[in-house]
């Protein structure tokens, strides 16, 4: 932390970096979480540079609905009705941006938001299934470990910072 402190008050003050990434990377309690947040960052950047054509607005569109509610479920032919496409060309369309199917986007979302609630809070493993969206825990635990290699209770246990544990 004393080194991010170093950088936050000389570096920044001489390159112009903004203040809102630098409290980013000052809530990043491991190296792991700040790989994470820059993995994130970089993605983000990468999809500013190429403008979005027609049928990758519907899938951004897409994209935005599921990410701003992971506790609903969500299909295919729902995400069909609300863009207007049938759920085939949907899923065609689907695959073509993102580079997998919606179902394995949607999971490895939630895996990805799960991996960060157990990195940043104190939530109880089944209390972080739910809010992404897997009630059923024993199917939640089964699809982390096929994802991550790793059960979530072992994954928060390698990953926090030995200084949390403590408190």
């Amino acid at each position: 932390m004393f080194g991010i402190k170093l950088i936050d008050n000389e570096f920044s003050r001489q390159s112009g970096i903004n203040q809102a990434l630098l409290k980013e990377i000052n809530s990043c309690q491991t190296l792991y979480q700040i790989n994470e947040w820059l993995s994130d960052l970089m993605n983000g950047r990468q999809r500013a540079k190429h403008p979005l054509t027609g049928s990758d607005k519907i899938v951004s569109h897409i994209v935005e609905i599921v990410n701003s509610d992971l506790t609903r479920h969500y299909s295919l032919e729902e995400m069909a009705n609300i863009v207007g496409y049938s759920p085939p060309y949907l899923s065609q369309v689907f695959k073509k941006a993102v580079g997998q199917t919606f179902t394995n986007y949607l999971m490895n979302l939630r895996i990805h938001r799960a991996k960060h609630l157990l990195l940043t809070t104190d939530l109880k493993t089944f209390e972080i299934s739910d809010q992404v969206g897997l009630e059923n825990y024993r199917h939640f635990n089964k699809i982390f470990k096929r994802i991550v290699g790793m059960n979530p209770t072992k994954y928060r246990s390698q990953h926090v910072n030995p200084t949390q544990k403590q408190s």
